[in-house]
């Protein structure tokens, strides 16, 4: 128990809400290549231009419209991988549809501007067609619920924006609608009690998240309800006192960890009789402790096929 499992730290989602990673730029950093609506363009005499520019950027080619030096019309995107985009602008505001389209003509993304701010949500698709990401937009703001779909329509993620942040409960579902686990969002950081459940619907696990991290008391559980480890998290790792329970709720294994490492003896209890069958000292013993771990479980399980 050197770290969480990788299972749950996918399922508490360590990041911030994920969604999917685009090969093309987010409205952000075309706002930034834009420099939010005050960029202009000037002929060598002074003047305000009026015309097209046309760029290489990293991704490919950019042609920015321009009337009486302002940012004004149709500005396009043509994407090395074929993609493009297009986003009306006037005097640098978005006005207008914003779209990116895949190689082949399919919709991407979708969502219409008025005055710099959104008058629907924003949408994202797979190639196929379905529903990917949508972004709720409330009040020309995107407040309000942002949720990531499977290709079968199930939601896979959902969580609430308020003033451009993260805050409010975020879930995780598999691909029958059947809730993973869930965390709160505070201004973008991940606070409060975390939870992982099985498919039956019950707690797998719960963890405290602090600014972020895994900080605080931490449980998990056998698939039947029963207390399966308890002990405490400092920035992600077990540290103090682990206790581990046989599932009829007996104690298996207690110990003191530090730095995330077994820092002192480790003792393993009989379950029948409860008393101590093995021990070990600190790392050294890790691949012993596999093996009587191992050994325990599997005469667990005969004990209980033979009742």
């Amino acid at each position: 128990m050197k770290k969480l499992s990788l299972v749950l730290l996918f399922l508490l989602g360590t990041s911030s809400f994920s969604v999917a990673e685009d090969k093309v730029l987010s409205k952000e950093e075309l706002a930034q290549i834009l420099e939010v609506g005050a960029q202009s363009e000037f002929n060598s005499d002074g003047t305000p231009y009026t015309g097209v520019v046309r760029k290489r950027m990293s991704l490919g080619f950019i042609s920015i419209p321009y009337v009486d030096g302002f940012v004004t019309g149709r500005l396009t995107i043509e994407y090395d991988n074929g993609e493009k985009l297009f986003n009306d602008l006037n005097k640098g505001l978005d006005s207008g549809e914003f779209r990116i389209y895949y190689p082949d003509g399919t919709l991407k993304v979708e969502c219409d501007y008025r005055d710099d701010k959104c008058i629907t949500s924003e949408r994202e698709y797979y190639e196929n067609g379905k529903l990917k990401i949508e972004k709720e937009c409330v009040n020309g703001h995107f407040n309000g619920f942002i949720k990531t779909y499977y290709e079968n329509g199930q939601v896979a993620q959902d969580v609430q924006q308020k003033n451009g942040k993260l805050n409010g409960m975020s879930h995780r579902y598999d691909e029958n609608g059947v809730l993973l686990s869930e965390v709160e969002y505070i201004d973008d950081v991940r606070q409060g009690i975390a939870r992982v459940y099985y498919p039956n619907g019950k707690p797998q696990a719960e963890i405290t998240i602090v600014d972020g991290k895994e900080n605080g008391p931490a449980k998990e559980y056998y698939e039947s309800g029963q207390l399966r480890k308890d002990y405490t998290i400092v920035d992600g790792q077990p540290e103090g006192k682990v206790k581990e329970y046989y599932e009829s709720g007996r104690l298996y294994a207690k110990s003191v960890f530090k730095d995330g490492m077994s820092h002192n003896v480790t003792f393993y209890f009989d379950e029948p009789s409860a008393k101590v069958i093995y021990s070990t000292i600190g790392g050294i013993s890790f691949f012993l402790g596999f093996i009587l771990t191992f050994f325990l479980l599997k005469r667990h399980a005969k004990r209980k096929r033979n009742k």
